[in-house]
């Protein structure tokens, strides 16, 4: 988009949902902005969120050979039920820039960000259970909720700054 105008202000919001036709899973997307443009200098923040349910294999219907010794998965489920495809997955992000004239032949910007990243997977079944159903209170968590978890975790703060000029 090309702006022409001396004096601009614009609020944008925007929201997603996807989901396949088979479910077994769904992500959103939202995203606010707001853009001002005055004549001594621009004013922009972003904020954006989005977020996804896991996908495990027994929603895709993916099937194993058996295995020996044979694994006792807790009644009712089944290998596929202790293994994502597409883990639950959480990212948030604002982002804003201040540009301004210092003098009619200067300009300097600030832009600052920051974002989260959570995501959880699940890769296997642990094989140890206390009676076969309940989790045991052990400390371990392996050695309880028969999940195998993989959790990821990131913050990321990003600072520039700049000056532009003849």
């Amino acid at each position: 988009n090309f702006i022409l105008k001396k004096n601009f202000r614009a609020i944008t919001l925007e929201g997603e949902y996807g989901q396949p036709a088979a479910g077994g899973y769904s992500a959103q997307e939202f995203e606010a902005s707001m853009l001002r443009i005055q004549s001594n200098g621009r004013t922009n923040i972003t904020a954006t969120t989005s977020r996804a349910t896991p996908l495990y294999e027994s929603e895709r219907g993916i099937l194993y050979a058996p295995v020996a010794p044979p694994i006792l998965y807790p009644t009712g489920t089944t290998q596929g039920d202790y293994r994502t495809l597409r883990g639950k997955n959480l990212e948030a992000k604002i982002d804003g820039t201040l540009q301004r004239y210092i003098t009619d032949d200067i300009s300097g910007s600030v832009n600052l960000s920051y974002e989260l990243s959570n995501s959880n997977g699940v890769s296997g079944f642990s094989g140890f259970w206390a009676d076969g159903s309940i989790p045991c209170a052990s400390p371990s968590a392996l050695l309880c909720d028969g999940r195998i978890d993989t959790d990821n975790q990131s913050r990321t703060f990003h600072a520039g700054g700049g000056l532009n000029g003849d």
